[in-house]
């Protein structure tokens, strides 16, 4: 889907202020959340009145407006969604930003127009699924901060969708929606909006080193923004819906000057400075970062030092200072003594010509000399405000008139794809002096109530020269303003599917009235409550002489199976693939083999599937099926399930479904390069413990030292169990412990 015209360049907004501030300063499109299933829980977020307000806004101006739906969501909270979605359906945002397959089918269910975006939560990497989710009405997907840019115009090239890059602000150092970090730690998921942001703390390290080795700095691709607007991508994305509107302001109308042609100057960028921000990098952009991606010792946002105090307070009350940039007054600056921060605004600036980048100023307290001076805020007149017009606030409806002498005055227009005709109670008559077309109806008509105003006035079946009582074009007017805000309210004209959202060939999926394919029958052993299979991240060989799982789930290489295992029955996880090629040679590594399981991690599985239909393939819990909604869609299309690690112990987890439980889970799955050694442990202020593997080519997992809790009595079917290790320990001193948790696991699990 590939494309040559000038991609747009969307901003966030976390309230209204911030709606502003993106508009004026030249966003193409917003992307906001409401008060339900966005992945920014703490934003200011909007009511469903804010919701409108900004609908309103976005079409008045003719911009686009982008509503995120893109956590998990459980099965009980389904009753909200639907209402919610009821909502959606009146506000007829321009695209819905989702994660949850789950979701995306009940959209296809209903028959919904809005369009859908797959969220970078959903971690799609152009290796498979894509006609899956063309089939549920995926228009376009925002790619993982992690592709680089070959990649990306391979995608452009080959993909059927469009594709949305990052191109500034926060960067996760996890995979999007592969991190479990913080919902392991304390129970606020990053893929339900509540991330408490672990990978920012401070850690120790082996001979107590204390750094943030896992908070990356922030992504900025101003330098990269021709390569990025010429190759095809339908939209540039800034982050930042936790930001404030001075941030959103100067972010976007920098990027919105560059992008329209203006020099790369060095003066322009340094504007991306002067907002509270981290240090930053480029990213994946031109491949994975080998050095400097992250913040050091501080994982915290912060204020760009611009200069220091060079002379004390001066008897007229002047305070000297040195900056690398020009100062004005009502620039904001802040300072830190003794670990407290604080700030004021300039008042008065003088530069010294004697002194170059030297300043007099007023504003400012006594401070000490060689204090570092950080810019905290440009923004003097509030520019998002001051240039704000209020009339925008209201949308522009086209009226079209008609009327002839002795019959009523009409008027059509259309709404969210409705049309409607309204009528005066009483009759036209001739005019004696000016007719209503010559000024009455635009004056009278141009503003329709608080929330509409008139766009264009068409009078061409209007005859001339007529009048209309007063009393009768003011209860006409009332009825129209009435009809107009009651249909704010009502749902757009339902749509079947759109065809150009099917499946390109027809072939992918599996027909909707199927619950399963031949891949996805239940795999519950008649007779035998519960089976269980040890997956081994690393390849390390491990035997038990008391006790032997039903199934070894091996990492798969080229290495020779371990003589200890040669006789045990082995299935395979598979690495995700990094490029087409590597997914080709795997494909062709498979296909001659005996049929066999494998279990893979991302959207391969779907290709695999399609590809080696004599195989079966199973996605891991990393994909994060929390529904049966979801875990439905993946079945139709010959995919086996696991349940994701946040399904919630309420509800009930089908029988063909995986459970999953973890010695030493996996919290994270980065393609940063690590910044401690592998293997190695370090620690949080609270005492847990962790430490790195690799998982993949250019793939690491983050792993918790902890021992597993034995799950619920009274289960059926399957439990893998996944076993990590750390390099500094000895597989083999844990393998009595390992064996006797596995008996006990069953043993529970059965209920014997």
């Amino acid at each position: 889907m590939g494309g040559t015209t000038r991609p747009e360049l969307l901003a966030p907004a976390g309230d209204r202020e911030c709606l502003k501030a993106a508009l004026v300063a030249g966003a193409d499109a917003v992307y906001l959340g409401g008060k339900h299933f966005g992945a920014r829980a703490f934003a200011a977020n909007f009511d469903e009145a804010g919701l409108r307000w900004a609908r309103r806004v976005t079409r008045s101006l003719g911009r686009k407006l982008y509503l995120t739906l893109n956590t998990l969501i459980f099965d009980d909270e389904w009753p909200l969604l639907e209402k919610w979605l009821d909502f959606c359906e009146t506000l007829q945002p321009d695209a819905l930003i989702i994660q949850d397959l789950g979701l995306a089918a009940t959209l296809e269910r209903r028959h919904s127009q809005i369009p859908r975006h797959l969220s970078t939560q959903g971690a799609w990497d152009g290796f498979g699924g894509a006609d899956v989710l063309r089939h549920l009405g995926i228009s376009r997907v925002i790619l993982p901060r992690e592709t680089d840019l070959s990649r990306l115009r391979e995608l452009v090239q080959s993909s059927p969708f469009e594709l949305e890059v990052f191109v500034h602000g926060a960067m996760c150092y996890s995979v999007s929606g592969r991190c479990f970090w913080s919902v392991a730690l304390g129970q606020r998921s990053g893929n339900r909006g509540t991330c408490a942001q672990p990978c920012r703390k401070l850690y120790v390290a082996e001979r107590g080193r204390t750094n943030t080795f896992f908070s990356p700095r922030d992504l900025r691709l101003a330098p990269h923004l021709s390569d990025l607007a010429g190759s095809g991508v339908a939209s540039l994305k800034i982050e930042g819906r936790m930001k404030d509107a001075a941030y959103v302001y100067q972010v976007v109308r920098v990027y919105r000057q560059l992008l329209d042609g203006h020099p790369h100057t060095e003066e322009l960028i340094s504007e991306l400075d002067h907002v509270f921000t981290r240090p930053s990098h480029h990213g994946f952009i031109s491949g994975t970062p080998v050095a400097n991606w992250y913040t050091q010792d501080d994982g915290g946002r912060g204020f760009a030092e611009i200069g220091r105090v060079s002379g004390g307070r001066r008897a007229d009350g002047l305070l000297e200072i040195e900056c690398r940039r020009e100062v004005r007054p009502g620039d904001g600056l802040a300072w830190a003594i003794g670990g407290r921060r604080e700030g004021a605004r300039l008042t008065w600036v003088a530069a010294l010509t004697q002194k170059k980048q030297h300043y007099l100023v007023r504003g400012l307290p006594s401070l000490p000399l060689d204090t570092p001076l950080l810019l905290s805020d440009t923004a003097t007149a509030r520019p998002w405000e001051s240039e704000w017009n209020k009339e925008w606030e209201r949308e522009p409806i086209d009226l079209f008139w008609s009327g002839h002498d002795e019959q009523p005055l009409a008027v059509e227009f259309t709404y969210k794809g409705q049309a409607a005709r309204l009528t005066s109670p009483g009759n036209l008559a001739r005019a004696r002096g000016q007719g209503m077309e010559d000024g009455p109806l635009q004056e009278r008509f141009a503003n329709l109530g608080e929330h509409f105003r008139a766009g264009r006035h068409v009078i061409r079946a209007l005859d001339r020269g007529l009048f209309l009582n007063p009393k009768d074009l003011k209860a006409l007017k009332r009825e129209l303003v009435d009809h107009l805000q009651k249909m704010e309210t009502l749902y757009a004209p339902a749509a079947k599917s759109p065809s150009m959202l099917r499946p390109s060939n027809g072939a992918s999926s599996v027909p909707a009235d199927e619950s399963e394919s031949r891949h996805a029958k239940p795999e519950v052993e008649q007779g035998k409550r519960v089976r269980l299979a040890v997956r081994l991240w690393s390849a390390q060989a491990i035997t038990f002489r008391r006790f032997q799982p039903d199934v070894w789930i091996l990492p798969l290489t080229n290495d020779p199976l371990p003589i200890s295992l040669q006789e045990a029955p082995v299935s395979w996880w598979i690495p995700p693939p990094t490029s087409a090629t590597e997914l080709r040679q795997l494909i062709d590594r498979l296909r001659p083999l005996e049929s066999q399981d494998f279990l893979c991690l991302g959207w391969e599985a779907f290709t695999l599937a399609r590809e080696l239909p004599h195989h079966r393939f199973r996605l891991d819990w990393l994909f994060n099926l929390v529904n049966p909604t979801a875990m439905r869609v993946v079945q139709k299309n010959g995919v086996r399930v696991t349940a994701a690690r946040e399904w919630p112990a309420r509800l009930p987890i089908p029988e063909e479904c995986w459970r999953t439980v973890a010695w030493n889970p996996l919290l994270s799955i980065s393609r940063f390069p690590p910044s401690v050694s592998l293997g190695a442990l370090f620690a949080n202020p609270h005492g847990d413990r962790f430490f790195l593997d690799q998982i993949g080519p250019g793939l690491f997992g983050l792993f918790l030292e902890q021992r597993p809790v034995i799950p619920p009595p009274g289960s059926r079917g399957w439990v893998q169990v996944d076993v990590a290790f750390p390099a500094h320990e000895k597989p083999l001193k844990r393998v009595g412990e390992l064996e006797l948790f596995l008996q006990t696991l069953r043993r529970e699990a059965e209920g014997t």
